[in-house]
């Protein structure tokens, strides 16, 4: 069902198909029946409405608490604030709002409201701060900030109503707008990196990625409006709009009529014709539009920042639907249209970095560091190095980063990733904590810890703490796979089957995300062990014999099964899954598979053992990329002669190029048509190749076992 929530009016409306009930806290927490002309008289002037979808009423009641409890602390800070009450009345909002900031996340929750507006003149700050004086130590502290960081609370705040109403639309539009920024906490995070006078940029990322934002009508243009005048004091200077038409008309006279809104409004719907394409998978034509675009912004002599602001958008577009050839692609034109926007190299260093071109994705690091994005580039920088595997240099990167800016959750979840990854398992664990009492919304932290928790053998906790993000979050795939992972370890083998079934049936969309693939003659629910064994046996057969439902199946397997070993593994984690994979395929030829357990528990085991004997040889052995035909691999340890070198490595030795790259595209996860798109193979001929690949590794393998026997 669906919910209105309102802490203003303290009510939170369920719709139910045509039913509408209302909860209130206090008292009998049962849902009321109401009728629908009741709505206008609970919501009466309510204006902090929130909307959720697909909610249950546990899930609403909580969202209801919290709104309340926002409202309630903004009220008594006001009151607190207010000249004209009694010194009783003030005192006892003192002692309340002292109580309630002790809840988590309610100080938060509070300054997002109260850092939206700058105080009324006739507040009373310092008779506010006199009546919490030795009583109330965290309001003390929230007023005190309060009241330093007025000027900031009054520039975002003009900044905002400088925002045109062109974009925005009507006056409830914008009140809309502005509750849900305020919701979001938008207000509140400006103002902070106003006072850390730290670059707009990665503020931007955040805000543009967050999903009730993109909720909203132009929210892109509405974000680049608000913060504009503060790009235009960092280190990536933009030319106002009224001085681009100045430009446009000193040096091409023919072009004096030129309607500024009219090029804004060609400029926003080439972009959504653009997003338009990238969905439709259709390159050519996206690559055509992009092109069409960049001429239109920068035609007249337009300084060409614009236009690297498009396409750094378009590049976290292209991101979000898997494209990232094409967000590389983008980022990298905008660095060469203007080579000292510092935004361009973060959106050109994240791309680098999301295709694994991690040596390229440093210096593009350093130069967003170098051009003025000191936040967001150093952060990036310190997520290339623990992608290299360079951790001590990672974890110093990020503490350099907290230091200058304290509240960058993405530099902090980075620096707690990094100790997991360095097993340093307490300390990432406390990491995770701290994130969480600062920024409790955020669930990769919360799946972090999780993860953590795991790795500690904590299961009872993993597993509630993965439970805590899917209540909260029920389509978050992460921490659904991690649920899954947990209960496996806990053998609670019949629980996983049915997490998977519920998963198929919620989101059959993301079945391939969560690892979860069916072949023919799968049917969810069916889970008999005669049933299992004969399916299991025929899925063993086809996948040796190339058939793609069968290898998409046991692939989605194995990259589930070795999921848990990513991060420690990064820096060779194409190398293990090949080396799984190949030792899935001599084991499943040999008839190793006897049906003792089912297929996937068995796949599960091998992959554990792999990933760990991996673990194990970590600093005996270096690993060299099978695709720099320059580097040869390092020889095993001699312990009889040639003959006892490990028969895989030769195989690979003189397997042909192509199938090395196509078995690498696998090992990533890539589905057939992706894999279509970027070799520029048919998918047909593909699945051609990928059989023949196979048939020639066995063969070889075969030659290569039959030479050692003699």
């Amino acid at each position: 069902m669906d919910a209105l929530i309102s802490g203003e009016a303290g009510v939170a409306l369920l719709f139910d198909g045509a039913a509408v009930r209302s909860l209130h806290l206090g008292g009998d927490t049962q849902p009321v029946s109401r009728r629908p002309e009741e709505v206008g008289l609970l919501l009466g002037d309510a204006r902090d409405l929130q909307v959720l979808e697909n909610v249950t009423q546990e899930e609403a009641h909580r969202h209801l608490e919290a709104a309340t409890r926002r409202i309630d602390t903004m009220h008594l800070m006001l009151i607190l604030l207010d000249p004209k009450l009694t010194d009783d009345t003030r005192q006892e909002a003192a002692v309340e709002a002292e109580e309630l900031l002790a809840g988590p996340g309610t100080r938060e929750a509070a300054e997002d409201i109260l850092y939206a507006h700058p105080l009324p003149s006739g507040a009373d700050p310092a008779g506010a701060l006199t009546f919490c004086s030795g009583e109330a130590p965290r309001t003390t502290e929230l007023l005190s900030q309060l009241f330093t960081r007025q000027s900031l609370i009054a520039e975002v705040q003009q900044a905002w109503e400088q925002v045109p109403d062109a974009e925005i639309g009507s006056a409830a539009d914008r009140e809309y707008v502005q509750a849900t920024f305020v919701r979001e906490g938008l207000f509140r995070s400006m103002v902070l990196l106003r006072e850390a006078q730290q670059a707009v940029d990665g503020f931007l990322v955040s805000a543009l990625l967050n999903r009730e934002v993109q909720k909203l009508t132009s929210y892109r243009a509405i974000l680049q409006s608000w913060v504009e005048p503060f790009r235009r004091e960092s280190a990536r200077p933009l030319e106002v709009a009224a001085a681009a038409d100045v430009i446009a008309e000193e040096h091409v006279p023919y072009r004096r009529s030129f309607d500024r809104q009219d090029r804004f409004t060609k400029v926003q719907l080439q972009k959504a014709s653009i997003v338009g394409a990238m969905k439709a998978r259709d390159l050519r034509r996206a690559r055509s539009y992009v092109s069409a675009l960049i001429d239109l912004q920068t035609s007249g002599g337009l300084d060409p920042i614009h236009a690297c602001m498009s396409l750094c958008d378009l590049a976290l577009d292209a991101k979000s639907v898997g494209m990232l050839d094409l967000q590389l692609e983008l980022s990298q034109t905008a660095t060469k249209l203007k080579e000292d926007d510092a935004w361009s190299w973060v959106q050109y260093a994240d791309a680098l970095l999301d295709a694994g071109h991690l040596n390229e994705a440093l210096p593009a690091a350093e130069s967003a560091i170098v051009f003025g994005a000191l936040d967001a580039g150093k952060t990036i920088r310190a997520k290339v190095l623990r992608a290299m595997n360079r951790l001590g240099e990672a974890l110093a990167a990020y503490d350099e980063v907290i230091g200058d800016f304290p509240e960058n959750v993405v530099a902090r979840t980075g620096r707690a990733e990094t100790l997991r990854s360095m097993d340093r398992l307490v300390e990432s664990l406390a990491a995770y904590d701290a994130v969480i009492v600062d920024f409790p919304w955020d669930l990769s932290a919360r799946n972090g810890k999780a993860e953590v928790l795991h790795s500690m053998n904590r299961l009872v906790e993993a597993l509630a703490a993965y439970e805590g993000v899917i209540v909260d979050s029920p389509q978050n795939v992460v921490a659904r796979n991690g649920k899954a992972q947990v209960l496996r370890s806990m053998n609670r083998l019949e629980e996983v089957w049915a997490a998977d079934d519920e998963a198929i049936t919620a989101f059959p969309d993301d079945a391939d995300y969560l690892g979860i693939k069916v072949v023919p003659g799968f049917t969810v629910g069916a889970r008999t062990e005669g049933w299992m064994a004969t399916r299991d046996q025929e899925v063993v057969s086809l996948f040796l014999h190339g058939d793609a439902e069968a290898v998409g199946t046991i692939d989605s397997w194995i990259s589930r099964a070795a999921w848990p070993y990513q991060r420690r593994l990064s820096h060779v984690w194409e190398n293990v899954l090949q080396n799984v994979r190949l030792e899935v395929i001599r084991l499943l030829g040999q008839g190793k598979f006897r049906g003792e357990s089912s297929l996937r528990t068995y796949l599960w085991q091998v992959v554990s053992n792999s990933c760990l004997d991996q673990l194990r040889s970590q600093g005996r052995w270096q690993w060299a990329d099978l695709m720099d035909d320059s580097v040869s691999a390092p020889a095993p340890p001699v312990t009889g002669g040639h003959e006892d070198r490990d028969p895989v490595q030769r195989m690979l030795g003189r397997i042909p190029a192509e199938c090395r790259e196509v078995w690498r595209l696998i090992a990533m996860g890539h589905s057939y048509r992706e894999m279509s798109r970027r070799l520029g193979v048919a998918e047909g001929t593909l699945r051609v190749r990928v059989l023949r690949c196979r048939e020639k590794a066995i063969a070889l393998r075969g030659e290569l076992l039959a030479g050692r026997r003699k």
